[in-house]
Order: C-alpha cells, then sequence, then structure tokens
C-alpha cells in the first residue's frame, strides 16, 4: 500500500502563523520530515507515533542533503505512511519544492501541497512594512539572493518592481546592492533599505539605511543569516510602523514547562504582548489506574468533603466518572473545596461550583479556610502522586478522618530533538515536577537564564537546582504571572 507526501509550509517562524490545514496534516502524520526554520513548537501537533526527522536544511549547515530527502520521503511513503514534508515559510517559494515533486512523480508517489506564510511578506510585516502601498508601491518582487553551486549571484535577474525583496541577501548584500542601483532606474544610494534579522521571531532586529549605506550597517551590527532585504520606498515605513518591535515583552523568549495543552492558554496572550514562546512540556500526565477504580458512588458517598488539588486532578476524576456512566450528580451529597481557580473554573465547566475556594491556592490557603477543629469529618483530598503532605497531616491534627487519592502521577516525555534553551530565555516553573524534570533533562548547562515561578513550593525546589535569582508570581494565574513578567521586562528597560 503506498502512502502519501504533504508538502507543508511551516510559516516564517511564528508557530501561530502556521494554516490550520498544515497543522491537520501534522496532527495525522506517521512521518515529519522538517526544517531548521520550521519553529519546534509545530511539533507538539504531532501524535505520540509520530517519527520526527530532522533534515536540517539551513544555509551553510544542511544536515541532509536534497537527495537524501527524496529518497526518505519515496521510502516512508512506500511503506503507506502518511509523510510530512514540512518547510520553512511558502514550500513554493524558493523551497525546491518542484525537485521534491518530480521525484515523488517519478516513483508514483501521491503528493499534495499545502502553502504557507512565506517570509517574503511576514516579515516586512512584522517590521510595519507593507509591500504594496499607494502613491508609493503598485508592484513587487521576490528574489532570491541564493545562486545554485557553480553560479553567481551576479547571474541572477532582478525585476524592475517598485518593492524589491531579497531572500538570503547577507553574504551578497554588497553586490545585490550595487547591482540594484545600477541596474533599476528608479532606484539609487538614497533609496530606503531594510534588513530584517530572523523576522517574526524573538530575536528580530530591523535595520534601516540606504542602499548606499545599508552594507556599511550590516557590518556595524554584525548582522549574520537568516535575514531579508527589502529595498523601496515601503521600506522606509518601518520608523513610523515598527509594531512589534515596540510591543512590551518584544525580544522574550519564553520557555513553558506545562503540559502542551495547558501551555496554550498561557501562550496566546504572551505572543500577544510581544514574545516568543517556546512549548516545552516537562510533564506528561499518568493515570493511577488502581485509584481511579474507587471513583464510583459507594466509595465516595464515604466523605463529606472532597478536596480537589489541580486541574489535572479535576480532568482525571471527572473523566474516569463519565466512563463508569456517573456524572456530577455523583458528588452532590459533599462538599467541594478547590485549590487554584484554574481548578474551580474546570469544576464549573463539569456543572459543579465549589463551595470552599481560598484566595491563597496553597494548601496552607485552603486550611486557613477551614475549621480549627474538625472532627467527625470524612474528607478526601484527590491529588497528584508526590503532592506536599502538609494538608493532610494537618487535617489529621485538627481531628478529621482523611484519605489521600493519588489520581496521577507525573514524569518527564520524550524530549523533542530540536528543542534548546537559549542565554537569555525566560523559563517558567509552574511546579516542582517541572522543576525537576527540567533539570534531568540536560538541556540546562549553566546557561543564563531568568527564572520565574509559581507557589512557595515550586519555589523551594528550584533553589536546590538553582541558585540565580528566582523571581515569585504572587498567585497561581495566568494574570498574576504576566503582570511579573511585564513588571521584569519594565524593569530592565530602566
Amino acid at each position: 500500500m503506498t502512502g502519501k507526501v504533504i508538502l507543508a509550509g511551516a510559516g516564517p517562524g511564528d508557530p501561530g502563523l502556521i494554516t490550520l490545514k498544515a497543522k491537520y496534516a501534522l496532527e495525522r502524520a506517521d512521518t515529519v520530515l522538517y526544517d531548521y526554520l520550521a519553529h519546534p513548537n509545530l511539533l507538539k501537533y504531532c501524535k505520540p507515533t509520530a517519527e520526527l526527522i530532522n533534515v536540517g536544511k539551513r544555509k551553510g549547515h544542511h544536515s541532509q542533503t536534497q537527495n537524501n530527502i527524496n529518497a526518505l520521503m519515496v521510502k516512508f511513503a512506500s511503506e503507506g505512511k502518511v509523510v510530512v514534508r514540512l518547510k520553512g515559510g511558502d514550500p513554493c517559494v524558493f523551497g525546491r519544492i518542484g525537485e521534491e515533486m518530480e521525484c515523488l512523480t517519478e516513483h508514483h508517489i501521491p503528493f499534495e501541497i499545502i502553502p504557507g506564510v512565506t517570509s517574503a511578506i511576514a516579515v516586512p510585516a512584522y517590521a510595519g512594512i507593507p509591500i504594496t502601498q499607494r502613491e508609493l508601491s503598485r508592484s513587487f518582487a521576490v528574489v532570491t539572493a541564493s545562486a545554485q553551486e557553480g553560479d553567481d549571484v551576479g547571474d541572477i535577474h532582478i525585476p524592475n518592481a517598485e518593492t524589491l525583496i531579497f531572500l538570503m541577501p547577507v553574504t551578497q548584500l554588497d553586490l545585490i546592492a550595487q547591482r540594484v542601483i545600477k541596474e533599476i532606474s528608479h532606484f539609487s544610494t538614497d533609496t530606503p533599505a531594510a534588513l530584517i534579522y530572523k523576522g517574526t521571531t524573538a530575536s528580530q532586529k530591523t535595520i534601516l539605511g540606504t542602499l548606499g549605506t545599508i552594507v556599511a550597517l550590516k557590518d556595524q551590527h554584525q548582522l549574520t543569516p537568516p535575514a531579508i532585504l527589502v529595498v523601496g520606498k515601503v521600506a522606509g515605513l518601518t520608523r513610523k510602523f515598527n509594531w512589534t518591535e515596540t510591543l512590551p515583552l518584544f525580544g522574550k523568549r519564553i520557555v513553558l514547562l506545562r503540559t502542551a495543552e495547558q501551555g496554550q492558554e498561557w501562550a496566546n496572550p504572551l505572543s500577544e504582548l510581544g514574545a516568543e514562546v517556546i512549548q516545552l512540556p516537562m510533564i506528561e500526565i499518568v493515570p493511577n489506574q488502581q485509584i481511579l477504580t474507587q471513583i464510583h458512588p459507594k466509595e465516595i458517598d464515604r466523605f463529606s468533603l472532597v478536596v480537589f488539588t489541580s486541574p489535572n486532578g479535576v480532568k482525571q476524576w471527572m473523566t474516569t466518572l463519565f466512563e463508569n456512566g456517573y456524572d456530577a450528580r455523583t458528588l452532590a451529597k459533599q462538599k467541594i473545596a478547590a485549590i487554584g481557580s484554574k481548578t474551580a473554573a474546570l469544576l464549573k465547566e463539569f456543572g459543579i461550583i465549589p463551595d470552599i475556594l481560598p484566595e491563597d491556592f496553597s494548601q496552607e490557603g485552603l486550611l486557613d479556610t477551614l475549621p480549627v477543629i474538625m472532627a467527625g469529618e470524612t474528607i478526601l483530598i484527590a491529588t497528584a502522586a508526590g503532592a506536599r503532605e502538609t494538608l493532610p497531616k494537618e487535617l489529621i491534627q485538627r481531628g478529621a478522618t482523611v484519605e489521600v487519592w493519588k489520581l496521577y502521577d507525573t514524569k518527564m516525555p520524550d524530549i523533542i530533538s530540536n528543542q534548546e534553551i537559549n542565554n537569555g530565555d525566560w523559563i517558567i516553573f509552574t511546579s516542582s515536577s517541572t522543576v525537576t524534570h527540567f533539570f534531568e533533562s540536560k538541556l540546562y548547562n549553566s546557561q543564563p537564564i531568568t527564572a520565574f515561578c509559581i507557589g512557595k513550593s515550586t519555589e523551594e525546589t528550584l533553589k536546590q537546582h538553582y541558585q540565580g535569582p528566582i523571581i515569585v508570581s504572587p498567585k497561581a494565574t495566568i494574570e498574576a504571572t504576566i503582570s511579573v513578567l511585564l513588571n521584569h521586562a519594565g524593569e530592565e528597560k530602566k
């Protein structure tokens, strides 16, 4: 049985710019051959059984030749697999897609193309440069500055358009500027020219000059690939409209260690504030099937109070109830306590409004809301393996009968091979498990990072592994943590 190959665009860098169709392709792919420029967050859409292969394709650093990539596509598709060839930007814009289609056609491998957001348009847009503008630019052309082996960039045709966009121009910038001035009559040494480095990412940097000064500016700023050159009157608009680089968290690369599902609700607001968010899940939920079998009315009716300590506990509990043919009415006789607003919000989604929700989202905060004497109370704590024992110990001292059901454990998931921690990254630790697994992963090798954490117990665990400054969010909420991040970014700019 022959599979198929999907030639899909990953977009220019910002993972939010992938298309819905490409996301769907990744979700059902058996094998993914991805380029260096494909953002690592995109691989979280792949199913756990998918084989992920980094085929490189970075200028000057190809880990696989084009022939080898072609052979891999044919091999896996011939085995009946759905193969996604994930290419940076749009696969049809200088992505060598023609060679890949030719190879697939020769081997009778069915394929489809999913266009992507091309860097030629997206990167200038992120720098506030519209490539067309009434009275300034009614035409544009995209030119590759990367010549084939044996050719010279001097042989590349430069179209006569009002805006020129050069991809991969850095190493040939001097020659490009000379040729444009010489060959295009409406361009001169005074024509605006903008170099945009790593556009749509936290490393984005825009250098504005003219065709006469851009080479010296490139050398002055020590700019290296990858970058894009925009030539024409619209390039000058970046001075007025560069919206990305004015956002409060622009330039910050923030690493989230939560599960992929929970991390997305943090990623969206952080991205809107200008941060590049790296989702690097450091915990994977492992249900405790033996304990979960106890979730049925006969067992639950023994308790007068049920305490949920996390959203993950709520999810495990309610999923098990539904699978066994029960629903929220099973908890009708019990008082319900929740630690944390997210825990309470998830309970509400299942039709349960907690009776007790402490302002301080911690075990100590819950204890402060409960009576000092609790004789006669039978309390169930639904929590995770390895959770702190402060709550059950104190409740027992107050006279209550307490059972702790450890509904799930956490483990460190397989680390995606192209993930890395960069100098200057901001790391957000949301639990002791994320701390432990992060340092066990060996991704951290004393790089300079900024550490943020949620909760006292997380801070205590972090201090055991990390001796640098630790910034603690006063509350375990997205809003409180974002406020802390914004304050710290503001302090850095002073």
